[in-house]
């Protein structure tokens, strides 16, 4: 979904509308805006069915005979007032390519996503507009060496993977508290350095986003405190990992610690959510898993 020109796509009438909160946004909603909620997350896939929605979507193409219409999408703003704010669904391949392509055009920063992620993660790229986006956006793929088919520092981060997995595999029954503490750790030395698990920087954040998710969201107190405690490591000559990195960009007018904590945020995320799930995917398939070994067994990482 992204905001767009308002005057050329059909606009859904307002039950349509609603239809498509109650299908779509009140599942997000209860899942989680910012961080999936396990309950929702496992309740909702058994209750609300994909096809349901994908169906539609489909209806609301026949009806309005175009790929891309404007909905009106419920949300609470941080006045704790409800409003509605046009949105644009974009459906058809031609016009996904047309809004990626000129994203000055299209933005998908809705109000309530800037809300919420500024309230742990204030001026990051992924809720910047204008030229404060294309410079931090150059920052944040100067440090990530997004051109580049393997990072600088690959053989540091898989030395890390590699001494948290053997770890893990000891273990004779693997749980999920287990997966999210391999994540976070990982996540937490590729960012700050090998050896460096600061598990109360990492409590300060999960605080700031649990308080970003609820339904009267707000700044945590800790705030400042986790922005102290990570300046501190960013400004330490011996942190090595992502942040050894910052100090050698040109970043003095740039905030950094913002992208940063994006960093620890998605990446902890991603591995603690996708890995598990893929991995119970492959062990339901023993074809599946056997060719998975075989890969491993002659891959050069």
């Amino acid at each position: 979904m992204a905001s767009g020109p308002p005057s050329q796509p059909p606009r859904v009438r307002f039950l349509d509308s609603l239809r498509f909160n109650l299908l779509h946004m009140l599942p997000l909603f209860l899942r989680g805006i910012v961080v999936p909620d396990r309950r929702w997350t496992a309740r909702s896939a058994r209750w609300l069915a994909d096809p349901v929605s994908v169906r539609f979507i489909h209806g609301l193409r026949r009806k309005y005979r175009s790929d891309r219409f404007f909905v009106r999408l419920f949300e609470l703003g941080s006045n704790r007032l409800p409003r509605y704010e046009p949105v644009l669904l974009v459906t058809g391949t031609a016009d996904i390519e047309a809004v990626l392509s000129d994203p000055d055009s299209y933005g998908s920063d809705t109000r309530s996503k800037v809300e919420r992620l500024s309230l742990f993660e204030p001026e990051a790229v992924i809720i910047s507009g204008g030229d404060e986006a294309w410079t931090r956006r150059a920052f944040n793929e100067t440090v990530l060496d997004t051109a580049c088919a393997v990072h600088r520092s690959a053989r540091e981060f898989l030395e890390i993977v590699i001494r948290e997995t053997d770890d893990i595999a000891r273990l004779e029954h693997v749980r999920r508290s287990d997966f999210e503490r391999l994540a976070q750790r990982i996540t937490l030395q590729t960012v700050l350095g090998a050896g460096r698990v600061d598990d109360q920087l990492n409590s300060m954040l999960a605080t700031m986003i649990g308080q970003a998710d609820r339904l009267w969201f707000r700044r945590a107190k800790v705030f400042d405190s986790y922005y102290e405690r990570l300046s501190a490591h960013l400004q330490d000559p011996t942190a090595g990992g992502l942040l050894r990195l910052c100090r050698q960009s040109d970043c003095d007018s740039l905030p950094v610690t913002p992208q940063v904590t994006h960093w620890l945020f998605a990446m902890k995320d991603a591995l603690e959510t996708h890995v598990p799930r893929a991995l119970a995917v492959i062990a339901c398939h023993p074809d599946i898993e056997e060719r998975v070994r075989a890969e491993l067994a002659d891959a050069d990482l």
